[in-house]
């Protein structure tokens, strides 16, 4: 008799466990996730957020409309994301290419991680520029701030975004 009785107790301990751990699961969910969302897609032209977990970081994937800066929007949203994050974190923004704006990615960005490599930011706009003239794109923009290359165009309907980010420890002049 008991034997049965300690069995029901760690039986009960368990279910108490999984009850908590499920309980602050939700928690984190509720009160932690979902506000940090919603505070995200109040930034200009974004429409979606998602997270995904890498462990020591934080991925935010922003699917955003299209923006004559896109700077902006990562720079929003990684304002928020500082603010409220107590971990490292990266942006990515998803865009929707033509196949004329795919082709222009697949053709700079080589040029881009290299630049960034060695530190040519000019060279690289240079580069770009000379390849969006013979897209003949809607819109075109090329910027560099202090932790990202920006690359941006547009045709129609659809629009590229590139974001790269700036490492200082593997090459990228400070």
């Amino acid at each position: 008799m008991k034997k049965l009785k300690w069995y029901y107790g760690l039986c009960a301990f368990v279910v108490t466990l999984l009850l908590i751990g499920a309980g602050y699961v939700y928690y984190e969910k509720i009160f932690n996730e979902i506000p940090f969302k919603e505070s995200l897609v109040e930034v200009d032209k974004v429409e979606e957020v998602e997270l995904q977990d890498e462990g020591d970081k934080i991925k935010i994937v922003v699917t955003a409309l299209y923006h004559p800066d896109f700077s902006e929007v990562v720079k929003n949203v990684g304002e928020i994301a500082e603010n409220e994050l107590d971990q490292e974190f990266i942006v990515m923004v998803k865009d929707q290419p033509d196949e004329k704006l795919s082709s222009f990615n697949d053709e700079i960005t080589p040029a881009i991680y290299e630049g960034v490599r060695l530190g040519n930011y000019r060279e690289i706009e240079s580069y770009i520029s000379e390849r969006a003239e013979g897209y003949s794109f809607d819109h075109y923009r090329f910027s560099v701030d202090n932790r990202h290359i920006y690359v941006q165009a547009e045709s129609g309907d659809s629009y590229l975004y590139i974001l790269v980010p700036i490492d200082y420890n593997k090459g990228g002049s400070k």
